[in-house]
């Protein structure tokens, strides 16, 4: 279990993780439940916010945009980026995301990416010729 908590740990940096132990039973009622909450948020307030970041954000640039997204831990040799209709496909080693774009870049055409201090900078131009006359 070590190793999957490193990888989540990962997968989920800035994010802060709160861990629970295994229970000897199934946590049902409020009695229980208070003391799974408190084993897990031991000191913190569980009614606070712990992560403000955007882990995305769009900015418009010029004629066009570019959506900024978070990629702690990816390398730059390792990452592949492609649109497919609607969607943004983004792989860094063997790990895919199918991310569903805004409307203002859906009928974008894609005109490259950028990775920079942890943060992947994908633009997009004029938008695609619908076919309307």
């Amino acid at each position: 279990q070590a190793g999957h908590l490193v990888h989540a740990r990962k997968a989920f940096d800035p994010l802060p993780m709160f861990e629970a132990r295994l229970f000897d039973r199934e946590m049902v009622g409020v009695k229980l439940l208070e003391a799974f909450a408190n084993d897990v948020f031991r000191d913190a307030d569980p009614t606070e916010v712990f992560f403000r970041e955007k882990p995305m954000e769009v900015k418009k640039e010029g004629a066009g945009y570019a959506l900024y997204i978070r990629l702690p831990f990816a390398e730059k040799d390792k990452i592949e980026v492609l649109t497919h209709g609607e969607e943004l496909i983004i792989q860094v080693d063997n790990q895919r995301r199918h991310l569903l774009l805004p409307r203002s870049l859906a009928s974008r055409k894609l005109t490259g990416a950028a990775f920079h201090q942890q943060r992947l900078r994908v633009g997009f131009g004029e938008k695609e010729n619908d076919g309307a006359a």
